[in-house]
């Protein structure tokens, strides 16, 4: 390269992959846009931030920000808002009623909170303003409905927005999440904001095929995205209840508790040394054991203790191996390989889970009430019967509905002569 004689300067520069996810985002959100803003007022100088105006900005020229020369909306502007387009809920509506009627278009600068933009880098010559490489951080259904409606703008109808340029990180959360708080925002979905979803967000589409599924960090992202299967779609209810269930063992705090569950986020859950692999495997798990209940394989009334199930699952699938490993250790991420590999094969799968729902129904004596299941007595007594009673050799043959099992207490067991137990 240097004897190209084409470069001032020629250095290696070795980065992680989470630098490497962030310039690969970069390189999406790499957009410069002019447009005609008249009506403004330029903020003093403030620590941190280069540039900050504050105004009114002509529902015409605000469509250039958002569409691309299809004019369709940039959907990857707003990877930094805290929610996706929440589709036509009420006030979504009432916006497009405004927009849409002759008299009250008007009035939408006094009847709208605005929109806050942040750009790496904002060149102004005049009233003519270049943003490179921003993002809305708040404003996207404010967005959206003016696309929708963007058969009925005038240049007459103004939007109030900010348009801030700063590369501070924190300055910049701090604005996205002050500027959400004029509207009901949970912490659920303020965490979207951090790091560690946005790196479960890259990472769960990178399997291939059947196993891939996708983490909706932000509310109803894929909704537009036909080519997605509903339900291979994960929400962060979802994974924190999966992943407390089979990594903390906590399966009887994921309902009643759930609040208190969230309380451990950023610690014991989606904690940022956390191997990725562990969250896949849980929200695989979940998504597997959805699918058996939707086809019928496991009947609906252990339905009440899915959770239960799932931690079961994983000592079943790995028995040789009951004390995990560290949470940030390689270990983990070989034992979550292992996990996968039962959860990818279907009979194997189907197997493991069924052999669950023997266990859970022993521990619970027939008993699947709710109120009786999801508690923590009854996780202790699971984890009594799988220590203490049985001990389990999955083997899956021709007919992937037979498992054999070796089991040492008997009670209240019908066996055959072999061992062996019938699913059905």
């Amino acid at each position: 390269m240097r004897n190209l004689s084409l470069f001032r300067r020629v250095e290696f520069d070795f980065i992680d992959a989470e630098r490497i996810q962030k310039l690969f985002r970069e390189s999406k959100n790499a957009i410069s846009t002019e447009i005609n803003f008249p009506q403004k007022t330029a903020l003093p100088e403030l620590p941190n931030i280069e540039q900050a105006y504050i105004g009114l900005l002509s529902a015409i020229e605000y469509l250039k920000l958002i569409q691309n020369t299809n004019e369709e909306v940039i959907t990857s502007l707003f990877y930094d808002n805290v929610r996706h387009w929440q589709e036509w809920n009420a006030v979504n509506k009432e916006i497009k009623d405004t927009l849409e009627n002759d008299e009250s278009k008007i009035y939408f600068p006094l009847l709208n909170n605005g929109v806050t933009i942040i750009a790496r880098r904002i060149i102004p010559t005049g009233n003519k303003f270049v943003l490179e490489d921003y993002q809305i951080v708040n404003g996207c259904q404010t967005s959206f409905v003016l696309y929708e409606a963007r058969a009925h703008l005038t240049s007459e109808v103004l939007v109030p927005v900010r348009i801030v340029a700063t590369d501070n990180r924190e300055v910049r959360n701090s604005i996205i999440k002050a500027t959400n708080r004029q509207t009901e925002v949970t912490q659920e979905q303020l965490f979207a904001l951090a790091d560690f979803p946005k790196k479960l967000e890259t990472y769960f589409p990178t399997f291939e095929g059947s196993k891939r599924l996708y983490y909706e960090r932000r509310s109803r992202q894929y909704n537009s995205d036909e080519s997605i299967e509903k339900v291979r779609i994960i929400n962060m209810t979802t994974l924190v209840r999966a992943f407390a269930s089979i990594f903390l063992e906590f399966p009887h705090r994921t309902t009643r508790n759930y609040k208190a569950l969230l309380k451990s986020v950023g610690t014991d859950i989606f904690n940022s040394e956390h191997k990725l692999e562990m969250y896949y495997v849980s929200a695989f798990a979940y998504y597997k054991l959805d699918y058996l209940f939707r086809v019928g394989i496991i009947q609906p009334v252990f339905k009440p203790a899915r959770y239960h199930l799932l931690l079961v699952f994983r000592i079943l699938a790995i028995p040789e191996e009951l004390r995990l490993p560290r949470f940030n250790s390689s270990d983990m991420a070989k034992y979550c390989e292992k996990l996968m590999k039962v959860l990818w094969d279907d009979n194997t799968m189907k197997s493991v889970f069924q052999q669950a729902t023997m266990i859970v129904e022993h521990a619970a004596n027939g008993d699947l009430d709710r109120d009786y299941i999801r508690t923590e007595p009854f996780t202790e007594q699971i984890k009594g019967v799988l220590a203490n009673g049985w001990q389990p050799n999955v083997n899956v043959d021709e007919n992937p509905m037979s498992i054999d099992f070796e089991i040492t207490n008997t009670d209240d067991i019908d066996m055959d002569d072999q061992g062996q137990i019938g699913l059905f």
